[in-house]
């Protein structure tokens, strides 16, 4: 009988990743949609068959101090320079405006 390790490898986050991404937030989940921040975003993130890009989707907790937020993850191997891409990707995006706020959160404790 073949003995199967159930490392975290087997669960599809190798500990050879990395996970990065930007997160926005407004003062209404209006004003996101009205400026199409969230779509906009993920629909010119740069094509790199290293990098997958998930998302954009509500954060788990969607309101956190009357800010409405989302989140886009960015899953790649270590070894890819995702400071880089996000640089590239961040500078071909949409300007915020207003009460958008744009942030970037490298290897994020927490997706809450």
């Amino acid at each position: 009988m073949a003995v199967r390790s159930l490392g975290s490898a087997d669960r599809g986050l190798p500990i050879a990743h990395r996970v990065t991404g930007p997160a926005g937030s407004a003062e209404s989940d209006s004003a996101l949609l009205r400026h199409s921040l969230r779509p906009r975003l993920a629909a010119i993130a740069p094509i790199d068959e290293r990098i997958k890009v998930l998302g954009p989707a509500e954060a788990p907790l969607a309101v956190i101090k009357g800010r409405y937020r989302f989140r886009i993850l960015v899953k790649s191997l270590r070894n890819v320079d995702l400071s880089d891409y996000l640089r590239e990707w961040l500078a071909a995006g949409p300007k915020t405006k207003g009460n958008l706020k744009l942030e970037v959160d490298v290897d994020p404790q927490s997706f809450l």
